[in-house]
């Protein structure tokens, strides 16, 4: 009797014991089973170029030849006031050193620059460099040395005209640049699109004054954009000071036939304007964009202007972080053209269409990469002739956007919305990963409601399956060929 009731006791005081525990976890979290693991990651550490130019002084030791003086070498050792230049001779100067001091490696280019007077005795000069010419590219490794020997030949064609003449104030540029040898995860083409300042002949950066910000083919200087575009003659090219930042009034006019090499300048995502306030000075107007950064092309056709026009447009090598390429829409009745040509060019982080035109002409996209774009191609035809869209080798990394109210939005969309016009579009070993909402990587013509939506023939040449949505079909993946909507 007595061990049932210290049994009894024993299991009441174990039940107690678990209400009481339970009592007490009232109110709590249980606690699971948890571990963690890390590892280091090694430091970022940014890569430096840095090149040298160095010459040997009269104590026969190497020497740094910035702001110093080289001498030309003849084979008689006259001194330097007694060496004239005739037609067929050749002279050499001393030797110079190209060093890379930085730990990249780099190709790079020499010009003659800073010539002075006789501008035009340069012109019966051919310049070589270790018998190549004079602005070859040179690969150098990181720490490795180039021994150059420059020389200079008149020509024999030289005649009358050259005599009596004398240029000064020469002097030798080294441009350098990243160049296609380190390798990344990806491979080591990432810096083959690495490019050179271009100046007139003879003009260096230094040449400009802090105020300057650009100089034309014939030496003018202009200290705003606007001027420059204002004065510069039709046909004309305009090279900006390098990596600088500059503003200028939206909307700025484009009249002329113009060449831009930007140098790197940043114009601020402002735009020049096509089409829409002023009446260009030709019929077709050609604008050729090299090197710039956030510089953005707007207009339209428009029937209050001369409609007959042609704009072709041509941007090489540029990038826009935040802002679009080009904006051309407006009058459908207008029969103004737009031909767009975007090579080897970038655009990240722009809210809606980075390539937007409703007009007649054609689109060529070549090697170009857009990151975090919403619409980087929309094409949408109004007008009543043919818009042809060719996209080849370009990337669309997390484009897209989810809208339901306004559900658009594609890495590249195609829609046309007249009777009478054509669109036909090819796209060539594009890539799209990441790609934001329901419309695919390809979106061809208009589901919307209310929208019209008509003929579209896309050609679509891959060698991954893509996604593609159309009006006539839901989206679905496609591992090439031709798609013709028509409805």
């Amino acid at each position: 009797m007595t061990r049932k009731k210290t049994t009894k006791y024993a299991l009441l005081s174990s039940v107690m014991a678990m209400v009481l525990s339970v009592a007490m976890l009232m109110g709590t979290t249980f606690a699971w089973f948890t571990d963690t693991a890390s590892t280091a990651v090694n430091k970022i550490q940014a890569g430096k170029l840095d090149i040298a130019l160095e010459m040997k002084n009269a104590g026969g030791n190497w020497v740094n030849a910035e702001g110093e003086t080289l001498g030309w070498v003849a084979a008689d050792g006259r001194g330097q006031d007694e060496i004239l230049w005739e037609p067929g001779c050749t002279y050499e100067l001393q030797p110079v050193v190209i060093k890379n001091n930085g730990n990249l490696a780099l190709k790079y280019k020499i010009v003659i620059t800073g010539i002075q007077g006789d501008a035009e005795l340069n012109e019966a000069i051919e310049w070589t460099i270790n018998d190549a010419n004079l602005g070859a590219d040179h690969s150098l490794a990181a720490g490795a040395s180039h021994t150059l020997t420059i020389s200079g030949h008149m020509k024999e064609t030289a005649g009358n005209e050259y005599q009596g003449l004398s240029i000064d104030g020469i002097a030798i540029t080294v441009y350098a640049t990243q160049d296609t040898v380190e390798n990344d995860s990806y491979g080591n083409q990432y810096d083959a699109d690495a490019t050179y300042p271009t100046y007139p002949l003879g003009l260096t950066k230094d040449s400009f004054t802090p105020e300057q910000k650009a100089v034309d083919s014939n030496g003018n200087f202009y200290n705003s954009f606007a001027d420059a575009m204002t004065n510069v003659a039709d046909n004309g090219t305009l090279y900006f000071k390098e990596d600088i930042i500059i503003n200028f009034p939206t909307h700025l006019n484009v009249t002329k036939n113009v060449t831009i090499y930007a140098n790197g300048t940043d114009f601020s995502g402002k735009d020049i304007s096509i089409g829409t306030y002023a009446v260009p000075e030709n019929i077709e107007t050609t604008i050729n964009i090299y090197d710039a950064k956030n510089l953005v092309v707007w207009g339209g056709p428009t029937t209050g202007l001369p409609d007959y026009c042609t704009w072709n447009v041509n941007f090489y090598n540029c990038t826009n972080d935040g802002y679009n390429f080009l904006m051309y829409r407006g009058d459908e009745s207008a029969t103004a053209k737009i031909n767009l040509t975007l090579t080897n060019c970038s655009a990240n982080g722009f809210h809606d269409s980075t390539v937007h035109t409703t007009a007649d002409g054609s689109i060529n996209i070549k090697d170009c990469t857009f990151t975090n774009n919403c619409a980087p191609v929309n094409i949408s035809h109004k007008q009543s002739g043919a818009m042809i869209v060719t996209v080849e080798n370009s990337k669309f990394v997390n484009c897209g956007k989810v809208d339901i109210a306004n559900d658009y939005f594609a890495p590249v969309r195609f829609v046309n919305t007249s009777a009478t016009g054509t669109l036909d579009v090819t796209l060539i070993n594009n890539t799209f990963t990441g790609t934001i909402g329901t419309n695919g990587d390809i979106l061809l013509g208009d589901y919307r409601d209310g929208k019209p939506s008509l003929a579209v023939t896309a050609t679509i040449d891959t060698s991954n399956p893509v996604m593609v949505k159309s009006s006539a079909a839901s989206a679905y993946i496609y591992n090439g060929g031709t798609i013709t909507i028509n409805e």
